[in-house]
């Protein structure tokens, strides 16, 4: 219970309750009422972006996100090597084997795998990616370890 702070002393007026008029809403309430929805919806999409900014960054920290500079980089890289190391392998088969058609074999096989390799950022970015299917030719297990199944891109074959 609250007390007014002249309660009590002799001779003091009573408290009087203050009647509240009733607002009259003008064209002026209206626009301060739009601009404050439009701050509040700006200022909701600043704190919604600076805690993406904030979580993005404690990835980047943690080790679970990476920059994609960085990983362009590496993988250009690691591409560079695999092709050149494709590319040595008709040569090491005609140094001991010394059959031409072998030679020519694989190095239609490896300049094939390289052609497709070098179509995959292309694949990536219009999303056929995910276009592959078995291949016929390969065995079950193409991979040596019977774990999964040797794949080619069904475009390639006009499948």
């Amino acid at each position: 219970m609250r007390r007014h702070p002249t309660d009590g002393v002799a001779g003091a007026k009573p408290r009087i309750p203050k009647r509240r008029l009733r607002k009259v809403i003008t064209e002026d309430d209206r626009t301060i009422e739009d601009l404050n929805r439009q701050y509040l919806t700006h200022r909701n999409l600043q704190t919604a972006a600076k805690a993406a900014m904030a979580q993005r960054e404690a990835a980047l920290r943690d080790g679970t996100l990476h920059e994609s500079a960085k990983c362009e980089r590496i993988v250009g890289h690691y591409l560079v090597l695999m092709r050149q190391r494709l590319l040595w392998i008709p040569k090491r088969v005609r140094a001991r084997f010394r059959d031409p058609d072998l030679v020519d074999f694989v190095q239609s096989e490896v300049y094939g795998a390289l052609t497709e390799l070098s179509e995959l950022p292309e694949a990536v970015a219009s999303g056929r990616v995910i276009d592959y299917q078995h291949d016929p030719d390969m065995p079950a297990g193409g991979n040596g370890h019977g774990e999964t199944e040797m794949i080619r891109r069904a475009s390639r074959r006009g499948v």
